[in-house]
């Protein structure tokens, strides 16, 4: 990755103060030892924690190589710049049989190399340019820590300078820049709207397997329901809003629990509307998902996996170089994983693989492929949670189940991307990407319908579906910068598309209550096995829908000073549908089309260094689903639109090591469908609804061994329009009032030991029923880690007081319990 060094700024007192106060830490300075009897001193008294280095220099093809052999593994460099002197400092490390390592004149450009032991166990590498600072390459290898130099030149100032450093970042949990929120490389603390992003040691670190599993690092993102079904800023978004590497066509849909996170990079969640960049989408916001990229340098990785409820996994990731000249990459990952379950009859068996290669053709042009396949077999499902009769949640135990032992749900599918990066100049560059997509789903199995006025008995119908999903998007767009007087400009200027085809065919069978064969089940005495489909009468329904949307746009980021900055956007969309649908229950045919024109605008403002103050106005809109405009849903419904002020401030404290931010906004969305309370299988058109809260996220490092990401949300998300009055100052259905998460990781220093922890709190929230509630629920997690240079071990322990609590739910026939008490250890081999 590129880091772009600034010359620090300390904030002011006030400001420390305050988000001192808002973060609730205690910060503790501690002096730097200046005398050399007490660097010997403490040296002698901690040498059990010090790195010891070996110091030598190499040539290399292009500059020279310092290489620093290590016993032990050696914390994160971070680096600086003073004049000419590019300065890499090491903590708790030191140069063993002298205080310093000097030469001269080792390359043509660099006047001085120079290891040097500083105070408090500190090491520093000095490189000195001759006109300019150098320019450096660091790196992690088997035997330490290796500087790849060259020289600089003296069109690069001391105010900054590109430092390019392999392997893990200075802060594993932050990410500083993402283009999900402008198609373009832009530090997230200059970005005007919330964006969090989760990277890979994240992930790992948490041992998450799917998208449920992150949802707790991003403030304001709740689960729904067990699927990919999520509440984000008080409204609930869909499979549709998942993306992948900034498109559309996402073959986990449907009931499938997302995808395994074995190819994952880094997911990030841009929040409120965001339809000027990516077309219609709901008002809470968006989840990218950024795969992994093949890269130059070697390496593989195996990892297994086993846990409670028999889980098992292995996971296989490789990358490297095809040629010798490391024009073509690749990356190879794969992973299966198995599993029972704390609901009954449940188990699960995944495969995924994910290959990808990327071609750099020459220097200005770069072609890459990527692609993706799974198989998921699920016994026992399609889940709908546990029942609550009269709103009581705690009637039956979580692991209760309506389904049959031999009901099945099963997933596959598979989606090929292909882009191409091209550099016109300097200045101008094209992006282009196209990916498609394909997903199947089917399912066999017994559906909760209405639990009778004894409370005990749930009548049950029977659906034997497949669903069959096909998409294609393409998004090209060019990203030129230039100058009008004293404005820079960064410009943006794409089209995109998107056509999906979808199919269902569906059998159904009804209850005894209505006339049909499926038995009801007694929630308190089950008997399984009584249920036959082989003996029930099938109903027959089948629908084709099409949807098409074409859309162009444009977006100016233009820097007025070093202080000032604004972000202006405007899209044009043309979106039509087409669906028909025939069958036992009838058949019909419906079409629309509409346009939608939508804006977004932001300013940012850097009072201070590191402290950055900003506002932005965006607009959203969504069609309605074609599957939802039909008559037996309640439609035809007239088209969703949104916008949203917010309001807020980035800023990077404690010497750039964390970043906190403060977000408040407030969206109106109209037309929004809810579920009928009254008849499950309908809708009903809210004429408006509002969200607005307050964000608060930080994250990043307090020291260089101890890791931090804490967040905390309210969300006052309520029905503020309708035709009927008693929906009005209705909270929002699954859609907390407060949450917070924290999450902590401490590396004990070179000793390979490592432990985390952490919490996550969930107010109380309503259903579509208001008699069931969802309670307010607190979980605790921790974790161990132990490396060993190329081996790594962890065992993750979640849900450590195995509190009963429940994630998401529809209504009394339909609640989702969350993970009991869960442990899960994984030992992975780099090579």
């Amino acid at each position: 990755m590129k880091i772009q060094l600034r010359r620090p700024a300390n904030l002011s007192l006030p400001l420390l103060i305050g988000l001192w106060g808002m973060s609730g830490m205690a910060i503790a300075i501690q002096p730097a030892w200046a005398e050399d009897d007490i660097l010997k001193q403490v040296i002698s008294e901690q040498s059990a924690a010090v790195v010891q280095v070996t110091v030598r220099i190499e040539q290399s093809d292009i500059g020279l190589e310092v290489i620093l052999e290590t016993v032990g593994e050696l914390s994160q460099p971070s680096t600086a710049i003073a004049d000419n002197v590019l300065i890499i400092d090491i903590p708790n490390a030191i140069v063993t049989d002298r205080n310093e390592f000097q030469v001269a004149n080792p390359a043509d450009g660099i006047a001085l190399v120079s290891v040097t032991n500083l105070p408090d166990n500190r090491l520093r590498v000095s490189l000195t340019g001759v006109d300019a600072p150098p320019i450096a390459n660091i790196r992690t290898e088997t035997l330490g820590l290796v500087v790849s130099v060259v020289s600089g030149t003296e069109a690069e100032s001391e105010e900054e300078i590109q430092v390019i450093v392999t392997g893990e970042q200075d802060d594993p949990y932050r990410v500083r820049n993402t283009t999900t929120a402008t198609r373009t490389d832009t530090p997230i603390v200059e970005t005007p709207q919330s964006i969090q992003a989760i990277p890979r040691e994240f992930i790992e670190d948490q041992s998450a397997s799917d998208l449920g599993d992150v949802t707790r690092n991003v403030a304001g993102l709740n689960q729904f329901s067990v699927y990919q079904d999520f509440a984000l800023r008080g409204f609930r978004i869909s499979d549709e809003s998942v993306l992948y590497n900034g498109l559309r066509g996402n073959p986990y849909n449907f009931f499938t629990n997302s995808p395994i996170l074995s190819n994952v990079e880094r997911v990030e969640v841009l929040q409120g509307p965001a339809s000027v960049l990516y077309g219609q989408l709901q008002p809470g916001g968006l989840i990218n998902i950024i795969t992994r990229q093949p890269e130059a340098d070697p390496s593989t990785e195996i990892r297994g996996i086993a846990g409670s409820y028999e889980q098992f996994g292995i996971q296989f990731d490789s990358t490297g170089s095809v040629d010798t000249e490391g024009q073509l990459l690749y990356r190879f990952n794969a992973v299966h994983l198995g599993a029972d379950s704390f609901r009954d009859f449940q188990s699960s068996d995944y495969f995924q693989i994910a290959p990808s290669l990327t071609w750099s053709i020459n220097d200005r042009t770069t072609l890459a492929l990527t692609g993706e396949w799974f198989d998921d077999s699920r016994r026992g499902q399609r889940d709908r949670g546990i029942v609550a009769p009269g709103g009581n949640l705690f009637a039956v135990p979580i692991s209760f189940t309506v389904n049959e032992p031999d009901d099945r749900a099963g997933s596959n599918g598979y989606a090929i991307q292909l882009s191409l990066n091209h550099a016109f100049t300097e200045d101008w560059q094209l992006n282009a990407t196209g990916r498609f997509a394909r997903g199947e789903y089917f399912n066999r199995y017994h559906n909760p319908t209405n639990l009778l006025d004894d409370l005990q008995t749930i009548t049950r119908d029977y659906r034997d579906q497949k669903f069959i999903s096909n998409s294609f998007a393409a998004d090209i767009y060019a990203v030129g910068e230039f100058a009008t007087g004293s404005l820079n400009h960064r410009l943006v200027i794409g089209a995109d598309t998107t056509i999906q085809n979808n199919t269902q065919d569906g059998f159904f069978a009804d209850p005894i209550e209505d006339g049909g064969d499926v038995p009801a089940l007694d929630i308190f005495n089950p008997i399984y096995g009584q249920a036959n489909p082989d003996n029930y009468t099938l109903l027959f329904d089948r629908s084709r829908d099409q949807l098409r949307q074409y859309g162009i746009y444009l977006q100016d980021q233009i820097q007025f000073s070093d202080r000032w900055q604004a972000l202006l956007g405007l899209r044009y969309d043309f979106f039509d549908n087409e669906s028909n649908f025939r069958g036992d229950f009838g058949f019909g045919e419906s079409s629309f089309s509409d346009t939608a024109l939508t804006l977004r605008g932001g300013v940012v403002y850097e009072p201070v260094d590191n402290l950055f103050l900003y506002t932005s106005y965006s607009q959203g809109f969504v069609p309605q689903s074609e599957t939802q405009q039909g008559p037996d849903r309640g439609g035809p419904f007239d088209p969703e639109q949104s916008w949203q002020i917010e309001v807020g401030a980035k800023a990077s404290v404690f010497d750039n090591r964390l970043t906190a931010t403060l977000a408040t906004y407030y969206i109106i969305r109209e037309n929004l469908l809810v579920s009928d309370p009254v008849d499950f299988d309908r809708l009903l058109q809210i004429g408006e609804a509002r969200s607005q809260g307050v964000e608060v996220v930080l994250v990043g490092r307090i020291t260089d061994d101890w890791s931090l990401s804490a967040n905390y949300a309210y969300n006052d998300a309520e029905v503020t329009r309708d035709i009927d009055s008693s929906l009005v100052g209705r909270q929002l259905e699954n859609a907390p009032r407060h949450s917070a998460a924290l999450w902590t990781r401490y590396n004990f220093p070179n000793t390979g030991f490592g432990i985390a922890g952490g919490l996550r709190y969930v107010d109380d929230r309503p259903t579509f029923n208001e008699s069931v509630q969802l309670p307010s629920y607190v979980v605790f997690d921790a974790a161990l880690f132990y490396s060993l240079r190329e081996l790594q071990l962890a065992i993750n322990f979640d849900n450590i007081f195995d509190t009963t609590h429940f994630i998401g739910g529809y209504d009394e026939t339909a609640v989702s319990p969350g993970q009991p008490f869960t442990v899960r250890f994984t030992a992975s081999y780099r090579f």
